[in-house]
């Protein structure tokens, strides 16, 4: 892993420890704070929750679902109408692995800046981790505006295909939020049905033709997956 050249040892083991999620609540609040206004230090955490989410990957065993559990949610987010190239599989893995990356996702707000609005309810945000492909996308919802910001970390779309996404919530089928820029960050403006449900959901990326996807429904691969949790 390369580390910025300007940090010392004691942050860099900081940095470490912040991804692993092993500071104090105090530490954490420090530690963010800085983040907020040192861009190599920033730079250095996401260098070692990639490190450690690669780990994650090669060496951790994916945690399974109980078979019912499973069962249910397969059926409730993939009819039989879906799309064979949507592996209910391969989200619940790597959902499984978005559990240990959770700090990275807490970082929505250092890729977007703080959100000051008077008496803020809480925002939201996912980390979308790769499924097919290295796409992965952080993705923050501010409910007093109702608006969703998503941002691509890594990857871009194949050679004349889109980026799709989707909100999965409950037993209903997968709503289309729009298409992604492929590059910096796309701001969705959230329809007033779609807002509370988007809170409980899970956010998840598909490759599309352009124009996106011409059923309505996913049709290509699921390249990235995470739910939507409460900051």
């Amino acid at each position: 892993m390369t580390h910025p050249t300007d940090i010392s040892p004691d942050d860099n083991a900081l940095a470490a420890e912040y991804a692993l999620g092993l500071l104090s609540p105090e530490e954490v609040t420090a530690f963010e704070a800085r983040l907020r206004t040192d861009t190599s230090l920033f730079a250095l955490v996401a260098a070692w929750q990639s490190e450690f989410a690669a780990l994650a990957e090669a060496e951790v065993a994916p945690v399974v679902p109980p078979s019912a559990l499973q069962s249910r949610i397969e059926a409730t987010l993939f009819t039989d109408t879906r799309p064979r190239t949507w592996s209910p599989l391969a989200i619940w893995r790597s959902l499984a692995l978005a559990g240990f990356a959770t700090s990275l996702a807490l970082a929505g707000l250092l890729f977007f800046g703080p959100m000051s609005t008077v008496d803020p309810r809480p925002a939201f945000v996912a980390q979308l981790a790769p499924i097919t492909g290295d796409a992965q996308f952080v993705a923050l919802y501010d409910p007093d505006a109702a608006t969703l910001r998503v941002q691509q970390a890594a990857g871009t779309p194949a050679l004349d295909r889109v980026q799709e996404l989707w909100l999965i919530a409950g037993e209903a089928a997968p709503v289309s939020l729009g298409l992604l820029a492929g590059d910096g960050t796309t701001t969705i403006s959230i329809a007033e049905d779609l807002q509370t449900l988007l809170t409980q959901a899970v956010l998840a990326v598909s490759d599309e033709p352009p124009g996106g996807s011409p059923t309505g429904a996913p049709t290509g691969d699921v390249l990235a997956a995470g739910p939507v949790i409460s900051l």
